[in-house]
């Protein structure tokens, strides 16, 4: 049977795990795989096309098509963070934990663009909306938190770019 890693925790003692579903090509059953062996153990009745975990490993954000979801390891504490026009994947969350940004794939022009939504689930948009005409995504925040870095495909070229989050020119939320 296939399996997907889709993150490691934080402390580093476990894999979040996706099994795909034989009732749907994009979802998957999440498990958590202790390190560095042991028994599967399923995460709830939570299914997502991706997930991570939360820097503090006591919640999974993960995708269900178009939306976004909050879940304590229980399933408990549910909460629907966004919906998008497209398929999410490839969630990361900032390390303060105040953050959220994923991959979005639009079916209509076969493209993929950023987004961020902060953990109340409030304000998704685009990330770098002057980039739509090329595809954008899996991007993760450097260790320190200074930078996000993704890639970026353009006419056949894959580029990696970064966006500086801390340090002597902060990025500035839009109000």
């Amino acid at each position: 049977q296939n399996m997907y890693i889709n993150d490691i925790s934080p402390r580093g003692s476990e894999l979040l795990i996706g099994i795909p579903t034989s009732s749907n090509s994009y979802l998957n059953t999440l498990w958590v795989l202790p390190l560095p062996g042991g028994s599967l153990r399923r995460l709830a009745d939570i299914f997502a096309q991706d997930g991570t975990w939360s820097p503090d490993g006591s919640r999974v954000i993960y995708a269900d098509e178009s939306d976004l979801y909050s879940a304590k390891l229980d399933g408990s504490d549910k909460r629907k963070l966004a919906t998008v026009p497209g398929r999410i994947w490839w969630p990361r969350i900032s390390l303060d934990g105040h953050r959220v940004r994923f991959s979005v794939y639009d079916p209509h022009t076969t493209l993929s663009s950023l987004w961020d939504v902060s953990m109340d689930g409030t304000s998704a948009r685009p990330l770098l909306p002057s980039l739509e005409a090329i595809t954008s995504c899996c991007g993760n925040w450097t260790p320190d938190g200074n930078y996000f870095v993704f890639q970026a495909n353009n006419e056949g070229r894959t580029d990696i770019w970064a966006i500086r989050e801390r340090g002597l020119f902060q990025k500035s939320e839009p109000n």
